[in-house]
C-alpha cells in the first residue's frame, strides 16, 4: 500500500493533496464543522485509486483540518475529531485504493461508496453521541 521508495516527488504529492484537503475545510467551515458535516474535502477520498500515496495525503489533510478547525473555534468538536474523523478517512482511503480494481463499465464505483459508507457509519455515530441531545432545524 505504501509506495517502496518514498521519493521527493511523493512527500510532495502527499503535502499538496493535504494542502488541498485542509483549504477546502478551513473555506467552507459552515460545511465542514459542526453537528451536520458535508465535507467537501472528502471527495479527494478517490484519489488512493489513482495513487498509494494519496492515503498519507487525504488523512494528513483532515489531521490538520480538524486540528486548525479546533484550534480556531471553528471545529467545536476538533481534538475528537482529529482522532475520530482522521481515523474514518484513513479507513476510508485504504478501501477505495483496494477496491480500486473493482469496476462498473470502466468506473471505479466501490471506490465511491467506501469512503460515503464509512464516514456516515463512524462521523454520523460521533457526531450522534457528541450532539446528543441537541437539535437542529426542528
Amino acid at each position: 500500500m505504501i509506495p517502496r521508495k518514498i521519493t521527493s516527488n511523493n512527500i510532495a504529492l502527499c503535502s499538496m493533496i493535504a494542502a488541498v484537503y485542509t483549504v477546502l475545510c478551513l473555506t467552507t467551515p459552515w460545511t465542514s464543522y459542526g453537528a451536520l458535516q458535508v465535507r467537501i474535502a472528502e471527495a479527494l477520498t478517490l484519489l488512493p485509486v489513482l495513487s498509494p500515496v494519496a492515503i498519507g495525503g487525504v488523512t494528513l489533510g483532515c489531521v490538520i483540518s480538524n486540528l486548525a478547525g479546533a484550534l480556531t473555534g471553528m471545529n467545536p468538536i476538533g481534538y475528537i475529531d482529529a482522532v475520530v474523523g482522521s481515523a474514518a478517512t484513513l479507513i476510508a482511503a485504504i478501501i477505495s485504493y483496494k477496491l480500486r480494481d473493482v469496476r462498473y463499465r470502466g468506473l471505479p464505483l466501490m471506490s465511491a461508496l467506501a469512503p460515503v459508507a464509512i464516514n456516515a457509519v463512524v462521523v454520523g455515530a460521533e457526531l450522534s453521541v457528541l450532539f446528543e441531545g441537541t437539535h437542529f432545524f426542528l
